[in-house]
């Protein structure tokens, strides 16, 4: 996966770290709109979906970032893909 590879490259180069924690920065500004514009307060979950958060220094510089800006927020990984959900509606 992509996001591995950055990872690698990452612990070897430094701008490539620079890149992916800026990513993750930036990422964290999204979630940090959203949250003041939904007017979330107190204990939430964020769900994060897609290969990107495999990168260890992106999901790491995110999850510090969403930290400082909203404590009580829960980050989640789903156990299985989306689509898992999609079928088990299907199939009730």
């Amino acid at each position: 996966r992509f996001s591995i590879f950055c990872d690698r490259l990452s612990s070897r180069d430094q701008v490539s770290s620079n890149i992916l924690e800026e990513a993750g920065k930036e990422l964290a500004f999204s979630v940090k709109t959203a949250v003041k514009k939904l007017n979330f307060s107190g204990a939430f979950p964020i769900v994060v979906v897609g290969s990107m958060f495999e990168s260890e220094v992106f999901f790491q510089t995110l999850k510090e970032e969403i930290k400082k800006q909203s404590p009580k927020a829960r980050i989640v990984v789903p156990e299985k893909e989306p689509v898992w959900g999609a079928f088990k509606e299907v199939f009730k």
